[in-house]
């Protein structure tokens, strides 16, 4: 069935609705009778377009990654050394999410769990994962070796889940661990680089599926 512009607009309303609702009750309040109440249609119109919270939910992860996809562009062309470039990867990457932070921490709650399907670790979501780690090559370029990008991502998880819980004021805390951590890990890689790529490998067959080199 091809897509009608009154669709996409509907479509569109249920998807802000149900965000709305999500950022403010969490997931387990986001009933499909409170999207469709919020977005003024029928509850089954709102199957019709979105058929489970879990489609929801990876649609969301879907579109963050369009935006932080767009930044990493960003960062690549403005060029800089390593440390510059992950910097701006991971600080300005927050700000991307910054008008979604509510609404991620009230996710966090939900999916940070063993064996959610939406879990950013889960088997689900890992074609979102090779997403955001390939955003971090495409932001590092010429400095992506030895799995940086993998590494990236999972310092980046690392500081969205800090991100999500700093209270200091515009999250300020966050933004001085960045500056300070970064140079650090960078200065560190021609020490401890083969250690460190080879947690990366060991977590990249963990959470990506990536055959074992040994077998």
């Amino acid at each position: 069935m091809a897509k009608t512009p009154k669709g996409e607009r509907t479509r569109a309303q249920i998807f802000a609705a149900a965000t709305e609702i999500i950022a403010e009750a969490g997931l387990e309040g986001a009933t499909m009778r409170a999207i469709a109440e919020r977005a003024g249609v029928s509850t089954g119109a709102a199957y019709h377009y979105i058929r489970s919270k879990d489609e929801l939910v990876l649609a969301l992860y879907a579109r963050t990654q369009e935006s932080l996809e767009a930044h990493a562009q960003l960062v690549a062309e403005a060029g800089g050394d390593l440390t510059q470039r992950l910097t701006a990867m991971l600080w300005g990457g927050l700000l991307v999410l910054a008008p979604q932070r509510e609404l991620l921490g009230r996710l966090a709650a939900a999916v940070l769990v063993p064996g959610s399907p939406l879990s950013p670790f889960a088997p689900e979501t890992i074609e979102i994962r090779k997403q955001a780690i390939e955003n971090f090559r495409v932001a590092l370029g010429p400095h992506d070796e030895n799995r940086i990008a993998e590494l990236a991502w999972m310092a980046w998880m690392a500081v969205i889940l800090y991100w999500l819980n700093d209270r200091s004021e515009g999250q300020e805390a966050t933004q001085a661990l960045i500056d300070a951590s970064v140079p650090t890990l960078v200065h560190a890689m021609p020490l401890f680089g083969g250690m460190l790529f080879e947690f990366a490998a060991i977590a990249e067959r963990g959470l990506l599926g990536a055959p074992d080199p040994g077998v």
